[in-house]
């Protein structure tokens, strides 16, 4: 370490004199300022695990066959004015006469201004006990501040004994809920007999107690009450009695917050924040999943709801929301320019290609873990819709499969991993390609643990590659899955998606979205009927309820509307058909009628069903918009299929998919519980069925 030629401000907190506890003064005349860290001296260093002081003890408590971590080896000493050579030295404690098996021990001198010493056990062990030693580093001739002594401790348990503590405190509690919620999950371990003990609480509301399950170190609570309370600062800590070998403690932190037993998980483009095609190392046909950072990067969770607030105008998007209730996802009715690029809280239909890749299949993976006191859920997803074709005259897109399933059974803090698909960039021909799928898969692990497949709503586009349409994944068994009907007819991006629900549970629906011809781009399918295709919103059975509208055809030179794309929070109500389907493109052309929404979706473009947004229209003298004559004729959200070409422009990409997750009870005792396609699903709990009156659009 390079000597000191000025004064320092000396803090307890980075440097040790002996004990700890002396003055700067004093042991600046005692000729040393000490400094003892374990794991290394940079206290922002990613080993770096707290400072020393002498007569302290350091215990290593792990399993045999672990190697003993970084964090873990090193004991860093070092002098400020160094005057003679420092050396680390250890003698046996308790009797012991040899190190550990597969244990080995290094030293380094602190010899120079430059300089560091350095203690460090080492290895992997292979056999169980305990075993103490005493760590003395001196300087010859020194003052008493610069000889330390410590002792340090290698406490060795049989494989798997070590308590894996990998629960999380949840971050909400929901109220008016008789039974125990967990609030955090105990560790996990091998060794037999385990108890524990709670201790240390602080920060629950008055009348709120934490409670500890001695045989698993579950934490949780009794009844909540009514009380609707902020998330605020909790802790506790949890300790596992380990018998002959200890204890081993864990403190626990987080924010938690109380509230109704009503509540959503939503992800797709309404809550992205960035373009997915800029972060490869979570995109396409990867295993890796979201981290903690790039999940925030990448989506703002806040946002539950996966539908528009619904259009004053006759043939605008349906939503299963009343028109001037303060739910769903909003934006400015007028064109803004803003809302082009993504942001946050923006459904679509984008006139960018922020939202779609160029790749086949493409989707973004990540975990949804159960809130704390959910025990079943109700799930809707839908793929993203297929590309259309900019050279002259090719078709639009086909749409993506819906499917959603209800009373999916689950524990609080289990982990599903989800799949959101991402539309295809169009290309210049209908060609073999596809878009990516949607779906929830439960997992009993970080890694692909089981194969349980709730929800598929597959990308659309050429089905005959969907024989492996999960990007890496194999195709599901299909044994305990309900299919929908096949679409595939055109060998291409032209055929529509479908769609595929778990058996294993409660009611459930899987619709095919539509396929594209005569070149406009194709509706996504809906909660009870098939996307449209051929112009139309799909008036005759079963493709009525809740499937997206169709473009129209209409322009010879710039290009062909894309089709409509279906909503997440319910079928909804209104619509051409009463049942939340959309208006086909053909169905809106009076210029005094035409629905302004964020982006160029005019007359022509197909209608969203269930609050799904319209697709892009193509049509002059609307082209001043960015890019809709050159390939941005895009579907709408969630699947629409891209709109067809003109002989000058045209082209459009698919409808990014998206998936809501559903749990609770509403109704004015909450004690309804809620199923898609409409029993309160929507943000508001009060709305039964959007065709009551209490939800009359």
């Amino acid at each position: 370490m390079a000597r000191i030629r000025r004064k320092l401000k000396i803090t307890g907190d980075e440097y040790n004199f002996g004990g700890g506890a002396s003055s700067s003064s004093a042991a600046a005349a005692a000729g040393g300022f000490v400094k003892i860290a374990k794991g290394n001296m940079d206290r922002n260093h990613a080993d770096f695990d707290g400072f020393l002081s002498n007569g302290d003890t350091v215990t290593i408590t792990q399993d045999i066959g672990d190697a003993i971590p970084t964090k873990d080896q090193y004991i860093y000493f070092d002098n400020a004015f160094e005057t003679q050579t420092g050396s680390f030295s250890y003698e046996f404690l308790n009797g012991a006469t040899a190190l550990p098996a597969g244990i080995s021990f290094s030293q380094n001198n602190d010899t120079a201004d430059t300089d560091i010493g350095q203690a460090r056990f080492t290895g992997t062990p292979s056999v169980v006990g305990k075993t103490s030693f005493k760590i003395k580093a001196t300087y010859p001739f020194g003052s008493d501040a610069e000889q330390v002594e410590l002792t340090y401790v290698l406490n060795f348990f049989p494989a798997d004994y070590t308590p894996v503590w990998s629960g999380q405190l949840a971050n909400q509690v929901l109220w008016k809920s008789s039974d125990p919620q967990t609030i955090y999950v105990g560790p996990t371990t091998s060794a037999p007999g385990v108890s524990y003990t709670l201790s240390n609480i602080s920060g629950f509301p008055a009348g709120i107690t934490p409670l500890i399950n001695a045989a698993t170190g579950d934490v949780y609570i009794g009844s909540t009450g009514l009380s609707m309370i902020s998330a605020s600062a909790h802790a506790f800590t949890v300790t596992a009695d380990l018998g002959e070998y200890g204890t081993i403690a864990k403190n626990v932190t987080g924010n938690i917050e109380y509230g109704g037993f009503f509540g959503a998980a939503y992800f797709g483009p309404g809550n992205s924040k960035t373009n997915p095609s800029s972060s490869a190392v979570v995109v396409g046909n990867l295993a890796s999943h979201l981290t903690a950072t790039q999940y925030n990067t990448l989506w703002n969770s806040s946002i539950r709801s996966g539908a528009l607030r619904r259009r004053w105008a006759d043939a605008a998007s349906t939503s299963p929301y009343k028109m001037d209730g303060d739910y769903g996802l909003t934006y400015n009715e007028n064109w803004d320019a803003s809302l082009n690029q993504g942001t946050t809280g923006h459904l679509g239909p984008k006139s960018s290609s922020n939202t779609n890749v160029a790749s086949n299949g493409w989707h973004i993976k990540f975990f949804w873990t159960v809130p704390s006191g959910v025990t079943s859920f109700c799930v809707v997803a839908t793929g993203a819709g297929a590309h259309g074709a900019y050279t002259w005259a090719n078709n639009g897109g086909g749409g993506g499969g819906t499917a959603w399933v209800n009373d999916v059974t689950c524990t609080p803090g289990e982990i599903f991993e989800v799949a959101v698909g991402v539309g295809q960039q169009s290309k210049s021909t209908n060609v073999t390609n596809w878009s990516g799928s949607t779906w929830l898969r439960r997992v009993t692990a970080v890694d692909y643990g089981a194969n349980e497949w709730i929800v598929i709503g597959y990308g659309g586009g050429h089905q005959n590659s969907h024989v492996s349409p999960l990007s890496g994944r194999s195709n599901p068994d299909t044994t305990n899955l309900q299919l929908s009907t096949s679409t595939y007819q055109y060998n291409a991006s032209k055929d529509g998606g479908i769609a595929a629900a778990s058996l294993n549970y409660g009611t459930r629906g899987t619709n095919s979205g539509g396929n594209a011809v005569a070149y406009p781009g194709a509706g996504a399918g809906g909660y009870a009927g098939e996307g449209a295709d051929s112009n139309n919103s799909s008036y005759n059975a079963p493709a009525g309820g809740g499937g997206g509208g169709s473009g129209a055809y209409h322009s010879s030179t710039y290009g062909n509307s894309a089709g409509g794309g279906v909503g997440l929070d319910g079928q909804g109500g209104g619509g051409h058909d009463g049942d939340g389907s959309g208006w086909g493109g053909n169905l809106n052309t009076s210029s005094t009628n035409r629905e302004v929404d964020g982006s160029a979706s005019y007359s022509y473009a197909g209608g969203g069903g269930s609050g799904g947004s319209r697709g892009c229209w193509g049509q002059n003298p609307h082209n001043s918009h960015t890019g809709i004559q050159n390939r941005y004729i895009n579907g709408g959200m969630h699947g629409g299929g891209g709109g067809g070409a003109g002989t000058s422009y045209g082209g459009g990409a698919g409808g990014m998919g998206g998936i809501r997750i559903i749990w609770g009870f509403g109704g004015e005792d909450f004690d309804q519980a809620r199923a898609f396609p409409s029993t309160y699903t929507t943000q508001d709990p009060l709305i039964a069925d959007s065709k009551n009156p209490e939800g009359t659009l």
